[in-house]
C-alpha cells in the first residue's frame, strides 16, 4: 500500500496555460488553488482546435484529479502543428504517458495511446522513435515480441556490449576517478576495483532486445561505477549524432576523447535529451560509457543523423578491435539539445507571459537536471502565488533532485495545510496512516468523506474505503473492496494494483488460489518478470515449490538476459535438495555476470553438498575476494580448509593457570588493579578487513580498584565475547552482567580478578578496505604483568610500525605460508606515574606501539580530494548567496577582505549541527543543502567556505584535523583518524588556518584546540600540496587580549562600587560574543551577572549594564556593568584594607599545585589568552586616603611576564595597571620549579 501512495506521491506534477484573457484567467484561477472554477472556465477550450488550449484543457483537468483517457483530446492534438513537442515534454502526465512511465503500467489504455501515437503523422523523428520505442516495450510485454525487436531495430538500437565492473563508487564520486577500463579497452590482467576486487572485460551471454544497459544485473555492490564499450565500423566518413539516454551520472568517450559528461546523478529522466554532434572518420572506433549504477540505471546510446533518423553504414560489435585513437579536432563534437527544448525556449522567448511556455520548459529542465534554471522560471510566479500547490509541486520536484529532503518535507505539510483538497494532499494524508488511524472516529470520517468527494481519482477512493473498513473492522468490506479493485486491475491491466493487493488478498485472507487464478489470467495478456514472480511467491508461501520452479523457468526463458531469473531457478532447486539441477542455473547467472559474488558463494554451496570440496574452495575464495566483509564465508572457508582459526592459536591457552600464577604478584598500583594480562591478538586478511581478539585480565586490589572497574565498556555491537567474568580468589567464576559490550561485575572485591576476552571482526570499504591500522597502549599507568601485541600480516603486505615513548621487544617470523606473524611482548611493565592537571594525553607520554599499512599521507589526502569533490557544487542557491556578498564584485578587494566577507556571512547566516541522520562520516553535504537547511557540520561548513572562496578567486583548501585533545601523536603514522575537518587559506601572501564551526569567533582567531594539532591538507582541482602530516604552529594568527578597566569606589561608610568595562579580542570573544547574544534582557542581565561572580568570590548587585559592541563579525567585542559590592569591607583597626575585585587571572594556584611535576604543562589545556591588561582606578570617598600601597612588582620567565604599577594620582584616588604576558607554549617537568616560583611571585604581588 505504501509503495502505490508514494508512486502517486512522484507524479510530475504540472499545469498552467497560454493566451489571452481566458487562457490568462484560467492559469490564475488554477494558481490560486480554484481548480473546479478553472475546470469550468478551461472547458471552452475543448472546442478550440489549437494545441495551447487543447493542452491547457488537460492540464486543469489533471490538477484537478480528473485523470481518465480523453480521446476526442487525442484525435484533436495530433492534428496540431508542432503537437510532438507538447507529447514529448508533457510525456510523463496523465494525459500522454504517466501510467506507463511513471507507474511503469501497461494499462489497456496506456497501450491504445501507444498505439495511437505511434500511428500518428509525425514530423519529428527524434519524437517518432521515441514513441516507437513505447511500442517496442508496449508489444513486447503484451506476447508481440517479433514486432517489438523489428520496432527497435527501426531505431537503431545498440545490443553488442562489453561490460567491465563494479567500481567503487563511494559517495558518487567514482565518476570522477580514473578507473583502468578508460584507458585499456583491453587487458589480460585484471582492473582493481578497489573494495569489490578485480574485474576485467566481459559479455553477458544474453541481452535484452531493446538495446539498454541494465544495470539492476550488477546492483549486489550497491552503487558503484560501470563501464560498457562496443567496436564500431564505419564504412564512410560521416557527421552522426550520438544520442544520449541515461537515468543518472554517465561520461561518454569516442576513441579515447571525451565528448560528453554529466557528473550529477538523477539528473536525466527523458530519452535522448541531449546528443553529441561529430564528425565520424572511416574505419574502427570504440565507443566507451562510463555509468553511476544507482538505484538500478539504464543507460542507452543511439546514432542518428542530424534529423533524428537512425545512420546507415555502421556496424557494432562486443569483440574488442584495435581503433584509431583520435582528437577533438578530428571528430569536432559539439553537445546539442532535444528539439523540443529549443522549441519552447522560442516559444517562452517571443512571448515570456505565457505561462504555459514558462510551465513546458520548467518541465523539461526539472526532469533533465537543469534545475537552477527551472528555479528561474517558477520563482517569479511564487511570489504572486505563494500558496499554489502547482507551483510548490514543481518546488517538490525540484528540491527532491537536489536531495533537499528539508525543503520537501517543508514545502509538502504546507501544501497539506493550506490546500487539503489538492490530490497530492490527500495522497499525503493517507500516507500517514498511522496518524491518520490515530484520529478520533468522527475526524476520521470526516477526513475520509472530504477526500473522497474533493479527489476524483479511484485509487484514492479505494484507499479511502479500504481505510475505513480497516478503522471499522469490516473484514466483509475490506473483501468486497479488494475483490472489486483486483478485477478492475485485472480488466484494465493494471499489474500494479493487481500483485499489490494480490498478495495482501492471498496473504491475509487466505485466498490464494483465487488470486493465482487472476494472475495466470494476466499473464495471458502481459508478461513481465514482476506477473512471474508475484506467481512463484504465491506457490512458495504454500510450499508448493514444483508449481514455482516451473514457472521460474518460464520466467527465466522470457527474460534469459535478467540474473534474476536463473538465480530464482537455482534458489527454488536448492530449497528442493536438488542441487545438481541449481548447478546449470547459476552457471547461466555467472555467464551473465562473472563478478557475482552471490552466485559465486552459491555456487560453492552447491558444489560443497555434492562433494566437490576443491572446486567450493575455489568459488568461496573468489567471492570473498569481491566481498571482503563476508564473515561467515571467511570460517566456512576455513572449515572447509580443516583450518584452525589462526587467531586462535595464538591466544594463552590455559588462561585460568596463567591467573593463578600472577595474582598477588605486583604489589604497588596507582588507582587499585593491577593488568596480569593485556593481548592483543590480530589477523590482517589478504582481501581486506581483519580480526582482533582482546584478552583483558585485571587484578582488583583495594576499594579504589572497585569503583573503576566495577562497570566497563570493551568492544563494540558487534563484539563476541568469549569471557566476562570475575575469578574470584577460590577459582570460583562469577559472569558479568552484560547488555552488548556494556559489562557490570556484581559483586566485585578487592583480590578479585576480572577477566575479559572478546572478538570483532572489522571490514573496510572504499579505496583503502584493505589497509589496517592499529594503535595499543603499552605502558599506563597501572602496572602489567604481561604485554603481548601478535599481528598476523599477509606476506605481501610492509607494514610501518613504530614504538612512541619507549620500547617494546619485537620479533617478525614465517607463520604460514600466507602469513608473516609480528609479535611485541613485554614482561612486569612498570605504571607510569599518577596523571597530573594540564598534562598530555596518554599516547603522549605512555609506550605506544602503532601499526599502519597506508603508506603515505599523500595517498589519503588524495582519496579525500576525490570523496569531497563530488560535493563542490556551484548552482543557483551558491551563486546567488555569493552575489549577496559581493554585490559590487570581489576584484577590487583584497584578499582578506574577501575571506572576510564570506566568513562574516557563515556567521550570521549558519549554525553548526552534527545530526547522525543528516551528516555522514567523511562526505560533506553539498554546499546548497547548507546555504538553504542554514546548518552544517565541520567539513560542510569547511566545503561552503572553499566552494565560494575558490569562486572568489581565493587559494582555499580542506584540511582534515585530530585535534589536540585526541593527543599529538595521534597520527604519528599514516591513517583516517580524523575528527575535525578546517580550511586553510594564503591570504595577501601569508597562510592561516580558518575554524568554521564557531559562529561567535572572530575571523582569523584559532581555537586552542588546534594547536599543534595533527592536520591534513587537501588538494584542490589541479593543486599539488603534498606536505603529509602536519602539526599546525601554535600561534594565535590574532592576538588574544583580555583587558578590563575598572572604577572602584570606596565610600565613607565602607559601602562600594564598580563598574568594569571588558574589552576583547581574538578568541575570547567566542565567549563574550556568544554570553551577549541575547535578545531577552532578563536573560542578559543575567548572563552578564554570571559572568562576573564568576571571576571572584563576591556577592553583587547589578545596577547597570551596557553591551557598547557585540558585532560578532567585528574584531573587539566590549560591554561594562556597574555593581554594588554587597560583601562588608574587612577592617583593621580604623583601617580599612582591600583587594583589588573582580580582576582577570592570567595566573591560579592550581597551576602550581604539584611540589614537582613528571610531566609537561601544555599551556593551551590551562590557557586561551595572549595577554591580560588591568586598569584600575581607585576612588575614596569622604576625604579617606590610602595609608599603605603595596610595591611595585614585576617578573619573567620563559616569554611570560607580568608587571603591577601603582600610582597614587591625589589623596583618595590610586590608579593600578597589570599587565600579563601569557605565551601558550609548554612547560617541561625540568622548567616546572622556575615557573611555579613565577607564579608565586605573580600571586603574593
Amino acid at each position: 500500500m505504501k509503495r502505490l501512495l508514494f508512486a502517486l506521491l512522484l507524479l510530475g506534477w504540472t499545469g498552467m496555460m497560454t493566451g489571452q484573457n481566458l487562457q490568462q484567467k484560467i492559469w490564475d484561477e488554477l494558481l490560486k488553488n480554484n481548480r473546479e472554477k478553472a475546470l469550468k472556465l478551461s472547458s471552452a477550450l475543448k472546442k478550440k482546435k489549437d494545441a495551447e488550449s487543447l493542452i491547457l484543457h488537460q492540464i486543469v483537468r489533471t490538477q484537478a484529479s480528473y485523470w481518465d483517457p480523453d480521446r476526442d483530446f487525442m484525435r484533436s492534438i495530433v492534428r496540431q502543428p508542432g503537437y510532438e513537442h507538447y507529447l514529448y515534454t508533457f510525456q510523463r502526465e496523465p494525459f500522454f504517458f504517466y501510467r506507463l512511465l511513471g507507474e511503469g503500467n501497461l494499462l489497456k489504455s496506456e497501450i491504445e495511446k501507444v498505439n495511437f501515437y505511434y500511428k500518428a503523422p509525425s514530423h519529428q523523428p527524434l519524437v517518432k522513435a521515441f514513441v516507437t520505442d513505447l511500442k517496442g516495450y508496449a508489444d513486447y510485454f503484451t506476447h508481440k515480441r517479433e514486432e517489438a525487436v523489428k520496432e527497435w531495430n527501426d531505431i537503431g538500437v545498440i545490443n553488442d556490449w562489453q561490460i567491465c565492473g563494479v567500481f567503487e563508487n563511494m559517495n558518487e564520486s567514482g565518476m570522477q576517478i580514473r578507473y583502468e577500463p578508460e584507458t585499456k579497452a583491453f587487458s589480460k590482467e585484471p582492473f582493481n576495483a578497489n573494495s569489490n576486487g578485480k574485474v576485467n572485460w566481459f559479455v553477458p551471454s544474453k541481452t535484452n532486445p531493446y538495446g539498454e544497459i541494465d544495470l539492476s544485473n550488477y546492483s549486489e555492490y550497491g552503487s558503484g561505477i560501470v563501464y560498457a564499450q562496443t567496436f564500431l565500423t564505419n564504412a564512410a566518413p560521416k557527421d552522426v549524432f550520438i544520442r544520449i539516454t541515461a537515468d543518472d551520472a554517465v561520461k561518454i568517450w569516442l576513441d579515447d576523447v571525451l565528448l560528453f559528461e554529466q557528473i550529477k546523478k538523477d539528473a536525466y529522466d527523458f530519452s535522448e535529451f541531449r546528443a553529441v554532434g561529430l564528425h565520424l572518420p572511416a574505419g574502427q572506433h570504440r565507443l566507451l560509457i562510463k555509468m553511476n549504477n544507482n538505484s538500478d540505471a539504464t543507460y542507452r546510446v543511439r546514432f542518428t543523423d542530424a534529423n533524428g533518423k537512425p545512420v546507415q553504414g555502421i556496424t557494432f560489435s562486443s569483440k574488442y578491435t584495435p581503433y584509431h585513437k583520435a582528437t577533438r579536432d578530428e571528430l569536432k563534437p559539439r553537445i546539442t539539445d532535444h528539439p523540443s527544448l529549443y522549441y519552447f525556449q522560442e516559444k517562452f522567448k517571443q512571448n515570456p507571459d505565457n505561462f504555459l511556455y514558462r510551465l513546458a520548459l520548467t518541465e523539461l529542465y526539472i526532469y533533465n537536471g537543469r534545475l537552477d534554471d527551472a528555479k528561474k522560471l517558477v520563482e517569479p510566479y511564487l511570489k504572486k502565488y505563494p500558496k499554489s500547490s502547482l507551483l510548490r509541486s514543481l518546488m517538490v520536484n525540484i528540491y527532491t533532485k537536489e536531495e533537499n529532503n528539508d525543503k520537501v518535507n517543508e514545502i509538502k505539510e504546507n501544501m497539506k495545510n493550506d490546500d487539503p483538497d489538492y490530490y497530492v494532499s490527500a495522497l499525503l494524508t493517507l500516507n500517514e496512516n498511522k496518524k491518520l488511524m490515530q484520529k478520533d472516529m468522527d475526524a476520521f470520517k470526516e477526513t475520509i468523506q472530504r477526500i473522497k468527494k474533493n479527489i476524483h481519482l479511484p485509487e484514492v477512493h479505494f484507499l479511502a474505503d479500504l481505510y475505513m473498513s480497516v478503522r471499522t473492522n469490516d473484514k466483509n468490506a475490506m473483501v468486497n473492496l479488494i475483490k472489486n479493485l483486483l478485477d478492475e486491475s485485472l480488466r484494465d491491466n493494471n499489474l500494479q494494483y493487481l500483485i499489490s493487493f494480490g498478495a495482501l488478498y492471498a496473504k491475509g485472507f487466505n485466498k490464494y488460489n483465487e488470486v493465482l487464478s487472476y494472475y495466470n489470467k494476466a499473464l495471458k495478456n502481459i508478461e513481465t518478470p514482476s506477473i512471474y514472480n508475484a506467481i512463484i511467491q504465491l506457490y512458495t508461501a504454500q510450499n508448493m515449490l514444483p508449481q514455482a520452479v516451473n514457472y521460474a523457468k518460464k520466467s527465466y526463458e522470457a527474460f534469459p538476459y535478467l540474473i534474476s531469473q536463473p538465480k530464482e531457478v537455482a534458489d527454488l532447486y536448492i530449497q528442493m535438495n536438488k542441487e545438481k539441477k541449481a548447478l546449470p542455473y547459476i552457471d547461466a547467472g555467472l555467464e551473465l555476470f562473472p563478478y557475482s559474488f552471490v552466485l559465486m558463494e552459491e555456487k560453492g554451496n552447491v558444489l560443497q553438498h555434492l562433494g566437490k570440496k576443491d572446486e567450493a574452495l575455489q568459488w568461496f575464495e573468489k567471492a570473498l575476494s569481491h566481498y571482503s566483509g563476508w564473515g561467515k564465508l571467511r570460517k566456512k572457508i576455513l572449515d572447509l580448509r580443516g583450518e584452525t582459526d589462526p587467531v586462535k592459536t595464538l591466544v594463552e591457552k590455559d588462561i585460568y593457570d596463567f591467573i593463578k600464577k600472577h595474582r598477588g604478584k605486583i604489589k604497588e598500583n596507582n588507582y587499585g588493579y593491577n593488568y596480569l594480562m593485556d593481548a592483543g591478538y590480530y589477523q590482517v586478511y589478504k582481501e581486506g578487513g581483519y580480526k582482533m581478539r582482546q584478552v583483558l585480565i585485571y587484578e582488583v586490589t583495594s576499594e579504589k580498584g572497585v569503583e573503576r572497574l566495577k562497570e566497563m565498556n570493551r568492544g563494540n555491537w558487534s563484539s563476541v565475547f568469549i569471557k566476562s567474568e570475575i575469578v574470584k580468589p577460590d577459582g570460583r567464576i562469577v559472569p558479568a552482567s552484560r547488555s552488548g559490550s556494556h559489562m557490570v561485575f556484581s559483586g566485585l572485591e578487592p583480590g578479585d580478578v576480572i577477566l575479559i576476552d572478546y572478538e570483532t571482526t572489522r571490514n573496510k570499504t572504499g579505496r583503502f578496505y584493505k589497509e589496517f591500522d592499529n594503535t595499543f597502549y603499552v605502558k599506563e599507568f597501572a602496572p602489567k604483568a604481561l604485554v603481548k601485541i601478535d599481528i598476523l600480516f599477509p606476506k605481501n603486505m610492509k607494514p610501518e610500525t613504530k614504538i612512541l615513548n619507549g620500547d617494546i621487544p619485537f620479533t617478525k617470523k614465517s607463520f604460514n605460508k600466507e602469513y608473516n606473524l609480528y609479535e611485541w611482548k613485554a614482561e612486569n611493565l612498570d605504571q607510569l606515574p599518577s596523571d597530573e592537571k594540564f598534562m598530555p594525553e596518554l599516547i603522549d607520554v605512555g609506550t605506544v606501539q602503532m601499526s599502519s599499512t597506508y603508506g603515505s599521507w599523500d595517498r589519503i589526502a588524495d582519496w579525500y580530494a576525490d570523496l569531497s569533490r563530488a560535493s563542490i557544487e556551484y548552482n543557483d542557491a551558491v551563486n546567488k548567496t555569493f552575489d549577496s556578498i559581493f554585490p559590487q564584485g570581489y576584484q577590487n578587494l583584497s584578499e582578506t577582505e574577501r575571506a572576510r566577507r564570506i566568513y562574516n556571512w557563515m556567521q550570521n547566516n549558519l549554525t553548526y549541527s552534527f545530526v547522525d541522520f543528516r551528516q555522514s562520516g567523511y562526505i560533506p553535504q553539498k554546499p546548497a543543502l547548507v546555504i538553504t537547511s542554514k546548518m552544517g557540520d565541520c567539513k560542510d561548513l569547511s566545503t561552503l567556505f572553499l566552494t565560494l572562496g575558490r569562486k572568489a578567486g581565493l587559494k582555499i583548501n580542506l584540511v582534515l584535523v585530530s585535534t589536540n585533545d585526541n593527543g599529538e601523536n595521534y597520527c604519528a603514522l599514516p591513517a583516517i583518524k580524523f575528527n575535525h575537518a578546517i580550511a586553510t587559506a594564503v591570504l595577501d601572501g601569508k597562510k592561516y588556518y580558518i575554524e568554521l564551526t564557531d559562529k561567535y569567533l572572530p575571523f582569523l582567531s584559532k581555537p586552542t584546540s588546534l594547536f599543534n594539532a595533527g592536520a591534513l591538507e587537501i588538494p584542490y582541482e589541479g593543486d599539488k600540496v603534498r606536505s603529509g602530516l602536519i602539526h599546525i604552529p601554535s600561534d594565535s594568527q590574532v592576538k588574544c587580549v583580555n583587558r578590563t578597566d575598572a572604577v572602584y569606589t570606596i565610600n565613607d561608610d565602607g559601602t562600594r562600587e564598580i563598574e568594569v568595562t571588558v574589552t576583547g579580542t581574538g578568541r575570547i570573544n567566542s565567549n563574550y560574543n556568544e554570553m551577549l547574544d541575547e535578545d531577552n534582557e532578563e536573560q542578559l542581565k543575567k548572563n552578564i551577572q554570571k559572568f562576573f561572580e564568576n571571576m571572584d568570590d563576591l556577592d553583587l548587585e547589578l545596577l547597570s549594564y551596557d553591551v557598547i559592541s557585540k558585532d560578532k563579525t567585528k574584531d573587539v567585542t566590549k560591554f561594562k556593568a556597574k555593581f554594588r559590592i554587597k560583601n562588608k569591607i574587612q577592617k583593621l583597626g580604623k583601617a580599612r584594607i582591600t583587594t583589588l575585585p573582580l580582576q582577570l587571572k592570567p595566573y591560579t594556584s592550581g597551576l602550581i599545585k604539584l611540589d614537582e611535576r613528571h610531566y609537561p604543562i601544555k599551556y593551551y589545556r590551562y590557557e586561551d589568552v595572549d595577554r591580560y591588561e588591568m586598569h584600575y582606578t581607585i576612588r575614596l570617598k569622604g576625604g579617606r586616603d590610602f595609608k599603605a600601597i603595596p610595591e611595585n612588582a614585576s617578573g619573567t620567565f620563559k616569554g611570560h611576564s607580568f608587571s603591577i604599577r601603582y600610582h597614587k594620582v591625589k589623596p583618595g584616588l590610586l590608579k593600578v595597571d597589570i599587565i600579563a604576558n601569557t605565551p601558550i607554549k609548554d612547560i617541561t617537568p625540568e622548567e616546572y620549579k622556575q615557573f611555579k616560583q613565577y607564579v608565586q611571585k605573580y600571586l603574593e604581588a
